[in-house]
């Protein structure tokens, strides 16, 4: 998949792209994303291979402007999954970085593990990068940027939902193609793992501060959906949720459900949106009730509108 004539590129702690092509691994070029891409080096590739992950943002950003710009360049860009890095202590290391992008191995080779630089990225990315400048606090620009992401028709639906937060949990999920099984989309058990949703981090988020990035990550995913209930009628159709959360118990169960069922929600309405040429999101399937199908198909058609 990779041969020695593709542009491989990473960014490091400082933000400096780094760049391994044609007999050499890896390069400290010492240039910030929006410098490099106009630089020769990039412009003349015509394969180009980047890891997707957050400290990327702003190169994978920039790389998708300068293909669509007035100058544009044609240009084959692939994402490729964090997955091939094997632990984020190694993603911290551009040559070792590079190097996997050299020879990634099988896990690369299947479908889900890389994929042309899109539309869905693009947005994808631009929130992770508005994040890297603004910060854990984020304002409007993100909310606004948050707008435009695959993400935002599911969790616009859900009411109480706190959407920085939910831009946030986007931002911390990056692309949920990363976690998927290749032939069986809906499963989610790395996705679930990933974001700490098991028992115990749920009944230690219900009953006080997280503690360690799994509760963190369990706690952003309640923070999401959970929001503020007071005021709303939880018969509502988009209310289901709260539902689920009151079913098996306003407790540590229930939340750990809940926010299962949330992310579930999000991650097929995502993927739906970036593989419309499958059927991964089936209302009538993933909802109990025809009166939250409708709903949600409601939901749709007004944000088309």
């Amino acid at each position: 998949m990779l041969m020695d004539d593709v542009l491989r590129l990473h960014t490091d702690g400082d933000g400096n792209v780094w760049a391994g092509c044609n007999g050499y691994l890896a390069i400290d070029t010492q240039l910030q994303p929006e410098v490099f891409v106009r630089e020769g080096m990039f412009q003349h590739a015509s394969k180009v291979r980047v890891i997707g992950c957050r400290q990327n943002a702003d190169l994978i950003v920039k790389a998708f402007a300068q293909q669509h710009g007035d100058y544009a360049i044609h240009q084959e860009v692939r994402i490729v999954s964090p997955a091939i890095c094997l632990s984020q202590h190694r993603l911290n290391d551009p040559e070792f970085v590079l190097q996997r992008l050299w020879q990634p191995g099988l896990n690369a080779m299947t479908p889900w593990s890389w994929h042309p630089m899109e539309n869905g990225d693009y947005t994808a990315y631009l929130l992770a990068s508005t994040m890297q400048k603004e910060g854990d606090e984020p304002g409007d620009i993100f909310l606004r940027t948050f707008q435009y992401h695959p993400a935002w028709a599911a969790c616009s639906f859900v009411p109480t939902s706190d959407m920085w937060e939910a831009g946030k949990l986007a931002v911390e999920i990056v692309d949920p193609r990363w976690y998927n099984h290749p032939e069986r989309p809906q499963r989610s058990s790395k996705l679930m793992s990933y974001l700490g949703l098991n028992p115990a981090n749920c009944n230690a988020v219900w009953d006080g501060p997280a503690v360690g990035i799994k509760q963190a990550r369990a706690r952003l995913v309640a923070d999401a959906w959970f929001g503020n209930y007071q005021g709303h009628n939880i018969d509502e159709p988009s209310n289901f949720l709260w539902r689920i959360f009151r079913h098996h118990g306003e407790n540590g169960k229930g939340l750990l459900l809940a926010s299962k069922a949330f992310v579930q929600f999000v991650k097929l309405v995502w993927l739906q949106y970036l593989l419309p040429s499958r059927h991964i999101f089936d209302p009538e399937v993933f909802f109990k009730h025809e009166y939250e199908v409708e709903a949600f198909k409601s939901h749709l058609q007004h944000l088309a509108d």
